[in-house]
């Protein structure tokens, strides 16, 4: 697969001033309400899943028994990071 004739061809304009003097105006310039968007959305995301799977993980052993307890909450962490592994090769990463 020939990714090299799809990429553009990037110019480099001259710069001068300071490192503070450049990175202010490049960072309001390329960040725009979408990606602003997106990472709200993203951090949302993360906190809902961390919520998610607390509650997740205090629902299933609350609804236990004791003597079983530790075996159950072995299964599910197994079957979680299993889930997340395959899911990662199917994705290629």
């Amino acid at each position: 697969m020939e990714l090299a004739g799809a990429l553009p061809v990037l110019v480099f304009l001259p710069v001068t001033g300071t490192l503070a003097d450049q990175g202010n105006p490049r960072l309001i310039a390329f960040s725009s309400m979408v990606v602003q968007t997106l990472c709200v959305l993203l951090i949302a995301m993360l906190i809902a899943s961390g919520v998610i799977i607390a509650l997740d993980s205090a629902i299933l052993l609350a609804t236990v028994s004791g003597r079983l307890r530790g075996r159950v909450a072995s299964l599910r962490a197994t079957t979680y990071n299993a889930m997340s592994r395959l899911s990662l090769q199917r994705l290629n990463c």
